[in-house]
C-alpha cells in the first residue's frame, strides 16, 4: 500500500480551503514515466511522492483533475519540458501555460499550490489595482522565476506574487523553481540564498519584498 502524503489534519484543512473553489482546475504534470525515475537525476522518490500527492488532491475534490504528459508530449502542446517534473495549473478547458512549478511543490510551497488552485478556480487574484494596471500595459513577455527551497518560510510570498501576476496577464510566465531539485539552474542564476527572483533572466531581486517594491523594480527593467 502506498504511503499517504497528507495526514488527516492537513487533509481536513485542505478540504476546507478547497470548498471555496468555483470552476474546475486542471493540473498538468510533465515528467518522465515513474519507472524511468532513476535514469533522470535519481529523484525517483520525489517523483513518486509528487504523483501520490496529486492523486490525493483529486480525492479531496472532484473539481481538481490531473493530466500527465511525457516531455515529448508536453513539447507537442507548447509546454516547456527542459526541467522535470514540472506542474502547470489552469482552469479546466483553458490552454494557459504560464503558472508553473518547476519541481515538486513540497514543504511550504504546498500551501502555495493550494492557494493558487483556489485563485485560478475563482478567476481572481489579490494584487493591488496599481499592479493590475501595470500588467495591463505590458507589451512584451515577462519571465519571472522564483528560486525557493521547501524549508523556506518566506519563499511562498514571492511565488504567490509571481503566480498571481501570471494569472492576471498572459504575457507573464511565472515559475517556482526548487533550487534543491535543480542545483545546476540555481547555479546558473547565482542563487546563494532564497527567495531569489529572476526577471527576464537578468534582473535579480533578493528576499521576500513587498508587492510595490517588486513591481517598481520590474518596471525599471522593462519600461
Amino acid at each position: 500500500m502506498t504511503e499517504r502524503i497528507l495526514d488527516d489534519e492537513t487533509r481536513q484543512k485542505v478540504m476546507e480551503i478547497l470548498e471555496d473553489m468555483d470552476a474546475p482546475v486542471e493540473m498538468v504534470l510533465v515528467d518522465e514515466p515513474l519507472e524511468m525515475g532513476e535514469a533522470v537525476g535519481g529523484m525517483l522518490r520525489l517523483r513518486q511522492d509528487l504523483d501520490q500527492l496529486l492523486k490525493e488532491m483529486t480525492e479531496i475534490t472532484d473539481k481538481i483533475s490531473v493530466r500527465r504528459l511525457t516531455p515529448e508530449e508536453a513539447r507537442a502542446e507548447g509546454l516547456e519540458a527542459d526541467y522535470t517534473p514540472a506542474l502547470y495549473l489552469r482552469r479546466q478547458g483553458e490552454d494557459r501555460k504560464n503558472v508553473v512549478f518547476v519541481g515538486a511543490p513540497s514543504g511550504f510551497e504546498f500551501g502555495t499550490l493550494v492557494e493558487d488552485i483556489v485563485d485560478i478556480s475563482k478567476g481572481q487574484t489579490h494584487l493591488s489595482p496599481q499592479t493590475k494596471e501595470f500588467l495591463s500595459q505590458l507589451k512584451e513577455e515577462l519571465l519571472v522565476q522564483v528560486f525557493v527551497t521547501p524549508t523556506c518560510p518566506y519563499c511562498p510570498r514571492m511565488v504567490r506574487l509571481a503566480h498571481q501576476m501570471a494569472m492576471e496577464s498572459d504575457l507573464v510566465k511565472a515559475q517556482m523553481v526548487d533550487a534543491t531539485q535543480f542545483p545546476e539552474l540555481a547555479s546558473l542564476y547565482h542563487v546563494h540564498a532564497v527567495p531569489r527572483t529572476v526577471v527576464n533572466r537578468t534582473l535579480a531581486i533578493e528576499g521576500a519584498v513587498p508587492e510595490p517594491v517588486f513591481i517598481n523594480r520590474v518596471k525599471s527593467a522593462v519600461l
